[in-house]
């Protein structure tokens, strides 16, 4: 969901006009990647035949059982840890990459956790904040003052032992995105983080960055369905179903759509036997089919879409009800899109293709376009252009094909 709602607020922002660069942040190093790496190890150690108990709190899916396998494999004796979790994160990115290319989400850029370190990017802009006297050392850790912005306490940024925390890792994060000299940061971020907003944007105002130019997108997780029935998931336990998965059973077109319907604060579920039709029940089915309708009529009329054929159009010949519906609809696509920048959103535009295909598809069974009167008739033809210009555009944004034919 993270990666549709970034996707395509990124493909509207270049329809206006801007530059964008979408970027990936790995947290290679911390606590996470420990249990990750210790997980792949323990699972290897018991694929080679060793009676082990696997640790409590380790990660027990099946890709961690692939990977492990995949080390046995290639290793006559296990590799040490360090080497493990090289091993497993290059692994677990290569499957990402690839899953996100499939799903049409392709990033520009991916920045590591560790270079931040190996760079001397932490370490530099925590001592710069505490020249300010924004960091300040206590109990023999450095801590940032980010209580006096309504965050509930300081928080350390640099352990006892030396280590510095994520959050300060975080902070040089967003002070090496500063000095990229962008004109606007949008970070998206699970829900289960809403504690941290108050924290980094007291620390991007002690940068010296407009705090105004910095959106934080807190997203709800999905959920999914079968036939109405909630499936079970738990990531720790290894029971979920991945991307690939959801891919395969309901295509690209599907899952994209159905990831963008909802608000990102909103709880999203949806049900996997509903992407699957193909019916007016299934929304995506229905706004692309009233696409394939557009181009089916211009097939019939044995006429392609061209300046020519509408030169001399007269579009006031266009009275119906159903027909105004639709020239109204029509003039409010650049108010939906615009809608989806200021509300950081790309929901207004399933709305509004939803509610578009309805009245094409109403304006189809009633009227006939291809009648006896001619101008009438290129008249009609020239709204039901206009409509697939639409449809396809907000397909396009939403990273959905637009099929001429179903």
């Amino acid at each position: 969901r993270c990666a549709i709602i970034g996707d395509t607020l990124s493909r509207i922002f270049r329809q206006f006009g801007w530059e964008t660069l979408q970027e990936y942040y790995v947290n290679d190093i911390g606590t996470q990647m420990d249990i990750l790496s210790e997980s792949v190890e323990f699972r290897s150690r018991q694929l080679n035949g060793e009676k082990i108990d696997f640790p409590e709190n380790a990660y027990k899916g099946e890709y961690i059982t692939e990977i492990a396998g995949d080390i046995n494999s290639k290793y006559e004796n296990l590799p040490q840890r360090e080497e493990i979790k090289k091993i497993t994160l290059e692994k677990i990115l290569e499957i990402i990459k690839n899953d996100l290319t499939d799903f049409g989400v392709n990033f520009d850029s991916w920045v590591y956790e560790s270079e931040l370190h190996n760079k001397g990017i932490v370490e530099k802009t925590i001592g710069l904040l505490k020249k300010q006297g924004v960091v300040y050392e206590k109990d023999g850790a450095l801590w940032f003052g980010s209580a006096e912005s309504g965050d509930e306490k300081d928080r350390v940024v640099k352990r006892k032992d030396g280590r510095y925390t994520y959050f300060g890792a975080d902070i040089a994060y967003h002070s090496d995105k500063i000095a990229r000299g962008f004109d606007k940061l949008i970070n998206i971020w699970g829900t289960d983080h809403h504690g941290y907003v108050p924290r980094i944007m007291s620390a991007i105002k002690s940068l010296g960055y407009d705090e105004n130019n910095v959106k934080i997108i807190l997203y709800q997780l999905v959920s999914l369905s079968r036939n109405g029935v909630r499936l079970k998931m738990s990531t720790r336990a290894g029971e979920f179903i991945t991307l690939r998965e959801v891919m395969k059973e309901i295509g690209v077109d599907a899952t994209r759509y159905f990831l963008s319907t909802r608000t990102p604060e909103s709880h999203l579920e949806f049900d996997l036997e509903l992407a699957k039709k193909q019916s007016p029940e299934n929304p995506v089915y229905y706004i692309q089919y009233a696409h394939t309708r557009c181009c089916g009529i211009f097939r019939e009329a044995k006429l392609e879409p061209s300046e020519k054929i509408f030169s001399g159009v007269n579009v006031s010949l266009l009275k119906e009800p159903a027909e105004r519906d639709l020239m109204k609809k029509i003039l409010f696509y650049p108010d939906t899109l615009n809608s989806c920048i200021n509300d950081y959103t790309p929901h207004h535009i399933t709305t509004y293709l939803l509610d578009l295909a309805g009245s094409l598809h109403k304006y189809y069974d009633g009227y006939r376009v291809l009648g006896n009167d001619e101008v009438l008739k290129i008249s009609r033809l020239y709204l039901i252009n206009a409509v697939r210009i639409v449809i396809r555009n907000g397909l396009s944004l939403l990273g959905i094909s637009a099929p001429s034919r179903m």
